[in-house]
């Protein structure tokens, strides 16, 4: 019985990681978590533009890719040719498309969380069903693995998106870097 209470209490407190995803809003809030290259830097979604801000102590720094292709880097738009204007338009979509990933696997995260914790509640109601004598613990044990199974599969899936994230987030900072190399405003920074 003792084993049955801490698999009831494991099973309710499983939720809350997975809960905590869907905090994802207009900002792109942990997705500057994904990047390995970007330290002090956040990244947000504002009025049609992605927003890179890096904290240099007594002033922050800026740069801003906007939907209309542009580069704006402390206030100040960048000339761009061709080529340049074509990685500054991969360079939003992708943030974008990252953005909208994450925030998809916290809302997916969130419900799997949801279903987790429904099983913690329907394995405290199984307790009860233990005090009759046609339900016992092997019973209760393959009723809740079955849910269980279910859930696993779905967080499966919602780890295999997480490492199509990573991917992402890996492909935006080897743009960063072809950017960097090409567009000297952004090489100045010495952050981006």
């Amino acid at each position: 019985m003792q084993r049955i209470a801490v698999i009831c209490l494991l099973l309710a407190l499983a939720p809350l990681p997975a809960m905590a995803c869907g905090h994802l809003g207009s900002d792109l809030a942990g997705v500057d978590q994904v990047f390995d290259r970007w330290e002090d830097v956040s990244f947000e979604l504002e009025h049609g533009s992605v927003m890179i801000r890096h904290d240099e102590g007594r002033r922050e720094s800026v740069v801003e890719v906007t939907e209309d292709e542009e580069l704006i880097v402390n206030g100040q738009a960048v000339k761009l040719d061709h080529d340049q204007r074509d990685m500054v338009a991969d360079f939003y979509e992708r943030c974008v498309e990252l953005h909208e990933s994450a925030v998809e696997i916290g809302r997916v995260g969130a419900k799997v969380g949801l279903e987790s914790a429904k099983l913690g509640a329907r394995a405290i109601g199984c307790l009860f069903k233990l005090a009759s004598a046609s339900y016992d613990e092997d019973d209760m044990e393959r009723e809740l693995e079955r849910e269980a199974r279910k859930i696993e599969a779905k967080a499966a899936v919602l780890e295999r998106r997480a490492d199509d994230i990573e991917e992402m987030a890996e492909h935006i900072e080897r743009l960063a870097d072809r950017m960097c190399d090409k567009i000297p405003e952004l090489d100045r920074l010495h952050w981006f």
